[in-house]
């Protein structure tokens, strides 16, 4: 009851203050939603947060022993998203491997660009998620299929989002801040002008190519 008359009195609020339309919630320390677009993102807190040390790696990166030091390399260095944050996320290094790695997905078809068309397909997916969960009591979508990379120039509001789309998507994304700016990481994909600040990998294969990569020439894994 006390959740609904919050909720009431944000819209109230929107409403006179002639705010946009909503696209995501944000959470504000009183524990108010406030919408902002089309898109809404709905955060359901009782979940588990993303936790690096918690997370399921793909079955093949289980497999072929490298996800023990992959989660070894992840953990080696994180960081809050921004000074509230409450969720700790990779920072890692875009090395030649992983440029290799990501260019070779992109000719595939399988890199995503941008936060509005990354949620609408993160959206999609977990609908049908849950549909194949109410259909069978088989584990579907608890481990690391998509994987959400981000530069660390952007403003505030920027890793605020961030933080609540991993948040709605656990334990199956698995976000990491890179230790360039969106200018080069633009580069990478577009050339020289080109600037991306977001981008992500929508399939399990490529996930697990892009985090062998990131400790590729450790002892056990190939270059």
């Amino acid at each position: 009851m006390l959740e609904c008359v919050m909720e009431q009195c944000a819209v109230r609020y929107c409403l006179l203050t002639k705010q946009a339309q909503p696209i995501e919630r944000w959470r504000t320390p009183a524990g108010i939603s406030w919408k902002h677009s089309q898109h809404a993102l709905v955060v359901d807190h009782k979940e588990k947060k993303m936790n690096i040390s918690d997370m399921r790696f793909p079955r093949q990166l289980e497999a072929d022993g490298s996800a023990e030091i992959i989660l070894g390399e992840l953990m080696s260095r994180t960081s809050k998203l921004w000074t509230g944050g409450e969720i700790d996320v990779p920072v890692i290094t875009l090395n030649e491997p992983m440029k290799t790695a990501l260019k070779h997905a992109r000719l595939q078809g399988r890199i995503r660009y941008g936060f509005d068309p990354i949620l609408q397909k993160l959206t999609g997916e977990k609908k049908g998620i849950t549909n194949v969960r109410k259909q069978t009591d088989a584990p579907y979508g608890d481990r690391i299929s998509r994987l959400l990379l981000f530069s660390n120039d952007g403003a505030e509001r920027f890793y605020r989002h961030i933080e609540q789309v991993l948040e709605a998507h656990v334990p199956r994304l698995l976000g990491c801040l890179l230790d360039i700016d969106g200018a080069d990481l633009g580069q990478l994909f577009m050339g020289k002008g080109g600037v991306i600040k977001i981008i992500m990998a929508e399939h399990k294969d490529v996930v697990s190519d892009v985090l062998r990569a990131l400790v590729s020439g450790h002892d056990g894994i190939s270059k």
